[in-house]
């Protein structure tokens, strides 16, 4: 594969196209479990950080599309391995990283956004509450 058939429309919308090579094929595996581990990490990272608010949001708005995307990535490369006519079209694949880029910028705003409201809340909330009075 090289640069101009990415250019190519055929490339893209070949319903049958030839399958990956091996190293390509490796590596999307490789790049589809990374994100399956990463995914199970931020699920751990939420059981774990319970106490820390701002990380435990953090790895449960990430744990989602790590998990979902990584896991149809792989369906994605079984239809190329079982050369299913138009499911192992090229443009899956596109789609596939077009979704996940929206969906990470989407969490990253909304992260970016609502997080330092957040914070400064929790803040407050922990400066008033060390006036309050404790059981004894």
């Amino acid at each position: 594969m090289n640069l101009d058939s990415l250019i190519n429309l055929n490339f893209w919308f070949d319903f049958s196209p030839e399958p990956f090579l091996a190293w390509n094929f490796k590596f999307l595996e490789l790049a589809f479990a990374v994100l399956i581990l990463f995914g199970i990490i931020a699920k751990i990272v939420v059981i774990v950080k319970k106490k820390d608010f701002i990380a435990a949001q953090v790895a449960k708005k990430l744990a989602g599309p790590f998990l979902t995307m990584g896991v149809l990535g792989f369906l994605l490369l079984l239809m190329d391995f079982e050369r299913a006519v138009f499911l192992s079209s090229r443009f899956w694949y596109a789609a596939w990283f077009l979704v996940f880029l929206s969906w990470l910028a989407i969490i990253v705003i909304n992260l970016v956004k609502k997080l330092p409201a957040r914070r400064r809340e929790l803040d407050e909330a922990e400066r008033l509450k060390k006036w309050l009075p404790k059981k004894k």
